[in-house]
């Protein structure tokens, strides 16, 4: 399960830091080693780049979240589907009240509805297996 909730960070994490010096997320890390000379500008105009970085970073974040609040809330099966959600729509709704920077998209939901229902299906399934495997 650790793996589950981390791997996925990691992963997104090096590459919003590494490709997304724009990004809350790489800025507060610059900050923090008081450095940005790690960034690695992308070639432009990329199609599957802005598609990795515009809505699979938000995809592994959501299907992260979603393993995490099954984890640490035990029997609450749909928690781990609605909390990531919630969160998510809200956070698209404050870069849209310009309360936290960045663009509000629609896909952005989407494709943390997708990253959730996805986790939701692994947990469903590692728990029938779990559980015919008790019986």
């Amino acid at each position: 399960m650790a793996l589950e909730i981390l791997l996925p960070l990691v992963i997104a994490g090096l590459f919003y830091y590494l490709y997304c010096p724009d990004v809350f997320f790489a800025r507060g890390i610059d900050t923090i080693i008081g450095s940005d000379w790690l960034h690695i500008v992308p070639c432009e105009g990329r199609k599957l780049y802005y598609f990795f970085r515009n809505y699979c970073l938000d995809f592994i974040w959501a299907f992260s979240f979603s393993v995490s609040v099954r984890y640490f809330t035990g029997s609450y099966r749909w928690m781990s589907a609605v909390i990531p959600v919630v969160f998510g729509g809200a956070f698209e709704l404050l870069q849209k009240a310009n309360v936290f920077p960045g663009t509000f998209d629609y896909y952005d939901i989407l494709a943390e509805a997708i990253g959730t229902a996805l986790a939701y299906i692994i947990i469903y399934f590692q728990e029938v297996m779990i559980y015919e495997k008790s019986c």
